[in-house]
């Protein structure tokens, strides 16, 4: 991801997953930050999930928030030089969302929304470009049945993959890892790599 050399790298929650001892999780924590402080002068903008919102969200922001990622619950932040804001939303899934619009310095800026359960994609007032994940795609997808669950009161259409309509175009990426079983079928993990045009 970093080799890709992206203007901002956007960081979509659940970065733990079966994680609950607390030293372990320290540990965790650190890694990551790590890792992502390595950038070479490439913001990181992150939102965080239900993973981390059962293991010490505080301590996952802070930990974040350390290595010089920003981190936003319902906050939205201005990249001026890259001509972009960031809106990034609370976890739907764990009752961390609310409503947040840009600021009117945004409106000659391009905008995309963050979240972590496609779900917030779906409330009132939420437009434009949104990215999530939460879902896994499913994690398990059966040839022609699909993945017989995701973790989203989201359409169905928009568990994983580009959904669109008339007021919003949401991308649900299966992300990296896995949640409750570490198991993947017939979903590819992946990171996305996006060119953004006005």
């Amino acid at each position: 991801m970093i080799a890709a050399q992206p203007d901002v790298i956007l960081l979509g929650g659940d970065y733990t997953t079966a994680v609950t001892n607390e030293a372990d999780l320290r540990d965790l924590r650190a890694v990551f930050a790590e890792i992502f402080s390595k950038t070479k002068g490439i913001p990181v903008v992150a939102v965080l999930g239900n993973h981390e919102a059962w293991t010490a969200l505080p301590r996952w922001r802070a930990s974040l928030q350390s290595a010089g990622i920003a981190v936003l619950e319902n906050e939205v932040l201005v990249l001026a030089g890259l001509g972009l804001c960031v809106r990034g939303l609370g976890d739907y899934y764990s009752g961390g969302y609310r409503f947040t619009d840009f600021p009117a310095e945004c409106g000659n800026l391009a905008a995309l929304t963050l979240t972590h359960d496609p779900a917030a994609a779906f409330q009132p007032g939420i437009e434009g470009l949104v990215l999530a994940g939460h879902t896994h795609c499913g994690q398990v997808s059966l040839p022609f049945i699909g993945a017989p669950w995701a973790p989203s009161s989201a359409p169905s259409e928009a568990h994983c993959g580009l959904y669109s309509d008339e007021i919003r175009r949401v991308l649900v990426t299966p992300g990296i890892g896995t949640s409750v079983l570490p198991v993947r079928l017939g979903t590819q993990a992946q990171w996305e790599l996006l060119t953004l045009y006005r």
